[in-house]
């Protein structure tokens, strides 16, 4: 831990300054990808753990392509019922509706779940690679953290994707509301099926929105994830100066975490199986560094594990749940059998608003801020250590 009110202080500058240095539009397969790489290869060198690359091509194209026509179901679905095409719907037809929703979720989750099919040959693939750090004991109880590397901006940034989901969300639910009171003979005001067929309608341009947003590369990425890198960094050096007895440090700084957790899915491929045997604990970090609450997700025993080390720090934790819109590299990882938990900002605030647009600046981030993170970080990974 960071000590004195001195070091505190120092430890604080210290993370604001390699936060800025990672800074930078570095979407997967583009040269900004290939620097932060190289930075932090020599970080972690410096630091003093052993290095490895991991190079991959991922593939996103086609699971990419299933989400947005699982998207365009739900959208076509509830833009054609607030449109009145076909006349007033029948039961059958109601039934018909909530199965074609059904049908655009499944698709959605499919995509996602496709681990196999982000590896495909074909075109447009992506040329990245995760980047690991090895200190401590091999082969000893072995605790890893994560934090993606890669950033990206979107057409419609994570403020908006949230506010997407939101209204698509409520356009489902008044879709079943209309169905079940028209199924159960009520009678509806006329305002009341106005305000519902308005709620449809706006749901079904959301959901056409959402799956059809576009990326690119103007995000400095700050917040999501170079605070955490800063912070990962940080701690891997002080464990590496002073390890835990029989205990094994594993950073990895994955790539492609932008495009559907690619990093994460290649990570598996190579280790999962290995890992799932000799693992306490595997500490994914996203959107750390600023004002607040730290956030924390996963299964309740390494939840409450994180908890307790945030709370020892002299911070404030806080339980939150995952959205779907706001998936990170603990979904493959947790799928893989692995006891993972997330590490991330605790509240919606302005600068998490800001994440996948030009405006996720390093100006963002609270220096005292990531200097707590690495704290509550340090002490979770040394329980984790400890038997």
């Amino acid at each position: 831990m960071s000590g004195s009110p001195e070091a505190h202080a120092a430890a604080a500058e210290r993370l604001a300054a390699a936060a800025r240095r990672f800074a930078f539009p570095r979407l997967a397969g583009t040269a900004g990808d290939a620097r932060v790489r190289e930075l932090l290869a020599e970080a972690l060198r410096q630091a003093g753990l052993v290095v490895r690359e991991s190079p991959f091509g991922c593939n996103p194209r086609r699971p990419m392509a299933r989400f947005r026509i699982g998207c365009l179901v739900i959208a076509a679905t509830l833009a054609l019922h607030a449109l009145g095409v076909g006349g007033e719907a029948t039961p059958g037809q109601y039934a018909a509706r909530l199965l074609l929703l059904l049908a655009g979720s499944a698709g959605i989750v499919l995509a996602l779940g496709w681990d196999d099919g982000f590896f495909l040959a074909g075109k447009n693939e992506v040329a990245t690679a995760n980047v690991l750090g090895f200190a401590g004991e091999s082969g000893g109880r072995r605790v890893v953290v994560v934090a993606h590397h890669d950033s990206k901006s979107q057409t419609i940034g994570f403020g908006g994707r949230a506010l997407l989901l939101a209204v698509t969300l409520a356009g489902v639910a008044a879709l079943v509301l209309e169905g079940a009171l028209r199924l159960a003979g009520a009678a509806l005001p006329a305002a009341a099926g106005y305000a519902l067929t308005g709620a449809i309608g706006a749901a079904g341009l959301a959901a056409a929105a959402f799956g059809l947003n576009g990326i690119g590369n103007r995000s400095p990425g700050a917040v999501d994830n170079a605070g955490s890198l800063a912070v990962a960094l940080e701690v891997a050096g002080r464990v590496a100066r002073a390890p835990e007895p029989g205990a094994e440090l594993v950073v990895v700084f994955t790539g492609a975490e932008e495009l559907l957790m690619c990093g994460a899915r290649h990570l598996v491929r190579e280790r999962g199986e290995a890992w799932r045997t000799g693992t306490a604990l595997v500490v994914n970090l996203e959107a750390l560094g600023l004002p607040g609450p730290v956030g924390v997700q996963g299964a309740r025993a390494p939840a409450r594990r994180a908890l307790d080390a945030i709370a020892a720090a002299g911070l404030r934790g806080r339980r939150i749940g995952a959205l779907p819109a706001a998936l990170s590299d603990a979904w493959p990882l947790s799928r893989a059998g692995l006891p993972v938990v997330t590490l991330t900002a605790g509240a919606f605030s302005r600068a998490v608003r800001a994440i996948h647009t030009a405006r996720d600046r390093a100006d963002h981030l609270d220096p005292v801020a990531l200097a707590h993170a690495a704290d509550a970080l340090e002490r979770l990974v040394r329980s984790a250590a400890r038997p």
